[in-house]
């Protein structure tokens, strides 16, 4: 198993992520405050998850035009509560699991998310 966070990073989903995004799908705005990214993190969760939802377990709906997993970034704390932009704080989901965790609040869904987030083995 790979020991660092850089065997883990694809340069074509770095390209890819940066790109399609210009960062701005990747800025948080929970109220008049926005929150920028870092596009490591998400680099980092998305390769934790292995295209896989860390909700529900299930493949990632459909590919990007790259043939990368979609997959949305989640805060489990949100960064405007104090929640640090960190891999272990960010989870990989499903759009509609995404919809569910911050529409239909169920507390078993937060507890597996931040028991699955804490299990990341990268080295920084």
């Amino acid at each position: 198993m790979p020991q660092t966070l850089q065997d883990h990073i694809s340069l074509r989903l770095a390209t890819d992520v940066a790109a399609e995004s210009q960062l701005q799908d990747y800025v948080v705005k929970p109220s008049p405050k926005s929150y920028p990214i870092d596009l490591t993190v998400i680099i980092a969760a998305a390769t934790r998850a292995n295209g896989k939802c860390e909700l529900c377990e299930q493949p990632a709906p459909f590919l990007r035009a790259n043939g990368d997993p979609y997959l949305e970034a989640h805060h489990i704390k949100p960064l405007g509560e104090g929640g640090l932009d960190t891999v272990y704080n960010v989870a990989m989901l499903c759009p509609n699991c995404h919809r569910r965790i911050h529409y239909a609040k169920n507390e078993d869904d937060d507890k597996k998310l931040i028991s699955g987030c804490k299990k990341c083995t990268y080295k920084f």
